[in-house]
């Protein structure tokens, strides 16, 4: 039945997601690590009385570069971790062979030479960009096992028109312009028998607990999906080349949205923030503060209440963390609009989409802010809270 073949599909899908996270995860602590060391080491030297004032201002910027890379590591992991909607869009292939690449280099480490060769005058494709990105991460994870004395990986793009040939040796693929997706490895390479079931399911030439044989299950499938079509050339000592075939569209990809100007609004209002994490919930005092806002503080929810009850006058907006020992931020806010005690609320977390929504902050009173946040869009974001009818 079909919906057996779906459980199936996800289960699938599923474990070919952890084996890839657990590749990624050696990359990504290497990352985060690089990550740490620039913080606490310019935090540091800050914080030395002899450091020079007219260092400070730089160190303060690497700090906050740091703090940025590893937002940017962090949306990589939760776009990879959750469970995806399809949503095809009109898209170059460059872009995510670029915005991929830096997770392909954490993936193939390095020992392998990381060489992309992107066709300057790309026709634009309708796919899902994520999982375009899982399709070269799946790659390259495959190139790189098969190179494990290092050895060189080439990523390129390129126009292609598909001939009457290939549609007659495969009845699913029409004649016609294609953009060419092409990962090729200088690894061991693949034997006659072992190509002809690459594609398969549970296929696997590792050992047993080194892999599920899913990669290429799910890059097929990926492929099929997006409408295009997918080959294989490979022989043993002579390395591997993936070919992926995607239709090529009339449509202009879309321009990028417009970066609205960055001036931090203000505003005189009175927000009691509460926060369990005691530097977290002073940052945002502070940012408040430096906004005009008059602010209560509180650490936790029965804190909350207490400061909401003793406060003199109204309290316009109330910010709490979603995730907090005892009481969760969406049972505070319930509580207290309902009282009347505040007239608003601003939910802020670190936690991914999925578990937000399982916390009940559907209503049309909520609001929501990702942690990590720019100090400019916590600042809109309150503004736009307080001025909505």
């Amino acid at each position: 039945s079909n919906s057996a073949e779906d459980t199936h599909q996800e289960r699938f899908a599923a474990v070919e997601k952890m084996e890839a996270v657990g590749r990624l995860a050696g990359g990504i602590a290497h990352d985060f690590n690089n990550i740490m060391t620039v913080i606490t080491g310019f935090s540091e030297l800050l914080l030395d009385p002899e450091c020079p004032a007219d260092e400070r201002a730089g160190f303060v910027r690497n700090i906050r570069d740091a703090g940025q890379r590893a937002a940017a590591l962090t949306q990589q992991i939760m776009a990879f971790s959750r469970k995806q909607m399809l949503v095809p869009a009109v898209l170059n292939l460059n872009a995510v062979v670029r915005d991929t690449g830096t997770m392909v280099k954490r993936l193939v480490g390095a020992g392998v030479d990381f060489v992309v060769s992107p066709a300057p005058d790309l026709l634009p494709v309708r796919a899902d960009p994520t999982q375009l990105g899982q399709v070269l991460l799946n790659l390259a994870a495959n190139a790189r096992d098969a190179m494990p004395n290092g050895g060189r990986l080439l990523i390129a793009t390129a126009n292609a028109d598909l001939g009457p040939e290939v549609a007659a040796q495969h009845e699913d693929v029409p004649p016609g312009r294609y953009v060419r997706l092409s990962v090729r490895d200088t690894g061991v390479g693949m034997t006659p028998e072992v190509l002809a079931q690459v594609f398969e399911p549970f296929f696997t030439t590792k050992p047993l607990g080194h892999g599920t044989g899913l990669g290429l299950a799910t890059v097929h499938g990926i492929v099929k999906q997006s409408g295009g079509h997918i080959e294989v050339t490979s022989a043993p000592g002579a390395g591997t080349e993936v070919r992926v075939y995607l239709p090529a569209v009339a449509e202009p990809v879309p321009p990028p949205p417009p970066v609205p100007p960055s001036a931090v609004p203000r505003g005189t209002e009175t927000v009691l923030v509460v926060e369990d994490e005691d530097l977290v919930r002073r940052m945002m005092r502070r940012v408040l503060e430096s906004c005009g806002y008059a602010v209560v503080e509180a650490a936790n929810g029965s804190d909350a209440a207490r400061a909401a009850e003793a406060h003199r006058g109204p309290i316009h907006l109330l910010i709490t963390d979603l995730m907090m020992p005892h009481q969760t931020g969406s049972e505070l806010a319930e509580r207290l609009l309902a009282r009347g005690l505040v007239r608003r609320a601003l939910f802020v977390s670190g936690y991914t989409d999925d578990e937000v929504a399982c916390h009940g902050i559907e209503t049309a009173t909520a609001d929501f802010i990702a942690k990590p946040f720019a100090v400019a869009d916590f600042a809109k974001k309150v503004r736009e809270v307080l001025d909505r009818p």
